[in-house]
Order: structure tokens, then C-alpha cells, then sequence
């Protein structure tokens, strides 16, 4: 629990001299690989963007 609130406060700190479309590609940068490597080790199958 210690470990997360630990990121939560550096990503705080690390976004408030960030506009929100530099976060928002951050972001979505990084859900990209966790979602290439689930598809990957077969957890998921099919991801549905909206």
C-alpha cells in the first residue's frame, strides 16, 4: 500500500509541470504496453476503444 501511494505522489509531483496533453499521451503511451503485453500472454483478446 506504502509502494502505491509512493507513485501516486511522484506522478503528482512530475505532472504539475505538465500540460494536460503532454499526460494525457503519457499516459496512453504507457496503457499501450501493458495492453501489448496482456494481449501478448494471451489475457486479453480484444481491446474496444471509445
Amino acid at each position: 500500500m506504502e509502494d502505491i501511494r509512493k507513485l501516486r505522489e511522484y506522478n503528482s509531483l512530475r505532472h504539475m509541470n505538465m500540460t494536460a496533453e503532454e499526460i494525457v499521451a503519457e499516459t496512453k503511451a504507457a496503457t499501450a504496453g501493458i495492453i501489448e503485453q496482456l494481449m501478448k500472454n494471451g489475457n486479453i483478446v480484444k481491446v474496444v476503444r471509445v
